[in-house]
């Protein structure tokens, strides 16, 4: 969604280059928000309805054209029916829908779509704009601020013209506290009624904007482009899938927001699963290996260390490795801190069962002052293990039986399989679970864990010396926490992960 910004400084450029504007109103009649009617009639109003289901068809009964670009395809939907969801893999893969004239309003709207993210930056969900050009704008949905990791909604005021692009000037921006958890589905509905906008995920009100224009502006030429932005000079597109894509003109009331918003839980009564919360390391690998956790802690690739493809079969989206030292350095820039608790996650394909390190914290150059470890890391047993020093662990030794706790679990990883895999210590107590099955307990350790100055966190491997003992597979998602995830927490990083309950079972040692 970027767009040169009229005459503005590049801070506020940065914060809003989110999407949108234009020029053209209707007389349509709005329906208000205030309205107490409990009629819910998903028909009524509707401009376009794009259920993808074996298709990009325009369903509303209005027949706007729509054509996939990029390469788009039709995948699962929320439900697992095959050819029923738009998927994109954040390039250029869009739908753009050609408004025929029947896509008009002023003072309200609503747009609605249950989305899926596998990441959290730099995406536009839907934009209606000059997709040539990136003018008349009229509204925009995603992540559309720069480095930043929450949902905003973008509609354009009265100062917008359809040569304009985007600025602080002839904008709104809505900006949520909504951080949508990856690979997990969403329902979202925006309205706009004469100046207020309004966001709602899984049918639960969670920011509220007031504009300075009662109506928004519609440009002769603008587009509806699902999952993306205009045709330079990046794509923005969305990485992940989009379903059932609605747009009205008018607001909804609040019975319809819900019946779009069913079957898409909200946990209103229960400990509430957020995965930024201390969250000190992020690599997911999105064409990069860089941090995306905020604390920008430095990233190195060593001994040829490259990107592959993920689980879901995308390029550049994976750590890979050979086993031949292969990996990924992440210097403690001073934020990567904790003592009584830690949750390391990460999603693991192993090629093999020989002595390798999924990770580690140590002193690379030396061996000595580790942390923790999670691998196939003791010779010659092939079930993976959880190691963490004890409080008899000094910076100037190596690991031995006298200053670690070694979590032993019974699972062994089918070779070219895809885990993830979440360990947690707690005040002395380790666990293991993998594909959010808890499989092993270790009670017994210290309930402090040492960091010692010097310290890297080594992806993929461990020091130095031999070759490293570097992981033979990939490594996607790698996440460190300051703190014990919560269930739900470990279920949502499991999602879309199976595991055969039969052939592991938990074990409990002290």
């Amino acid at each position: 969604m970027k767009s040169k910004l009229l005459g503005l400084s590049l801070i506020t450029a940065t914060l809003v280059f989110s999407l949108f504007f234009s020029c053209k109103k209707d007389t349509s009649q709005p329906h208000s928000p205030t309205d107490s009617t409990s009629v819910v009639d998903l028909r009524k109003g509707l401009l376009l309805y794009l259920p993808f289901t074996g298709n990009f068809a325009d369903s509303s009964g209005n027949n706007n054209p729509t054509t996939p670009l990029g390469g788009v395809a039709l995948s699962s939907d929320p439900f697992g029916t095959a050819n029923s969801a738009m998927a994109s893999s954040g390039g250029w893969e869009r739908v753009v829908v050609t408004n025929n004239g029947s896509i008009k309003f002023d003072s309200a709207f609503t747009f609605s779509a249950n989305v899926l993210c596998r990441q959290q930056h730099d995406q536009s969900f839907v934009s209606m704009v000059k997709r040539a050009t990136g003018q008349g704008v009229t509204f925009g949905l995603g992540y559309g601020i720069p480095g930043f990791n929450r949902v905003n909604f973008t509609v354009s005021n009265s100062n917008a013209t359809c040569s304009d692009v985007t600025s602080a000037y002839n904008t709104a921006v809505d900006t949520s506290d909504l951080t949508m958890v990856t690979d997990q589905w969403y329902n979202l509905v925006v309205t706009f009624y004469k100046g207020t906008l309004k966001m709602y995920a899984n049918g639960k009100l969670i920011s509220t904007k007031t504009s300075s224009s009662p109506t928004v502006p519609i440009c002769p030429g603008a587009e509806v482009i699902v999952g993306g932005w205009w045709d330079g000079p990046t794509p923005q597109g969305i990485n992940g899938k989009m379903d059932e894509v609605r747009l009205y003109n008018r607001t909804l009331n609040d019975q319809e927001i819900a019946k779009l918003a069913q079957g898409f839980p909200v946990h209103s009564s229960l400990p509430v699963a957020d995965l930024k919360k201390g969250l000190l390391l992020y690599l997911p690998f999105n064409g990069n290996i860089a941090d995306s956790s905020g604390n920008n802690n430095p990233t190195t690739a060593v001994g040829g260390a490259s990107l592959t493809y993920d689980a879901h079969g995308y390029a550049n989206s994976a750590f890979g490795g050979t086993g031949n030292g292969e990996r990924i350095v992440v210097t403690n820039n001073g934020s990567i801190k904790f003592d009584t608790a830690f949750t390391f996650s990460a999603s693991v394909l192993s090629r093999t069962t020989a002595q390798q390190a999924f990770v580690s914290m140590v002193k690379r150059a030396t061996g000595k002052g580790v942390t923790f470890g999670l691998g196939y890391g003791i010779p010659g047993i092939t079930r993976i293990n959880f190691t963490v020093s004890n409080n008899l662990a000094t910076c100037d030794v190596p690991t031995s039986d006298a200053n670690t706790v070694v979590d032993t679990s019974n699972l062994t990883l089918q070779p070219e399989s895809w885990y993830n895999l979440v360990v947690i210590f707690h005040k002395g107590t380790l666990q293991m679970y993998a594909n959010g099955q808890l499989i092993s307990t270790k009670t017994g350790a210290s309930p402090t864990v040492p960091i010692c100055p010097g310290a890297e966190l080594i992806i993929g491997g461990f020091w130095d010396g031999g070759n490293a003992e570097s992981i033979n597979g990939k490594m996607d998602n790698v996440r460190l926490y300051n703190r014990v995830l919560i269930p739900e927490e470990i279920a949502l990083l499991a999602k879309n992960y199976q595991l055969n309950s039969n052939s592991i079972r938990q074990t409990v040692s002290h």
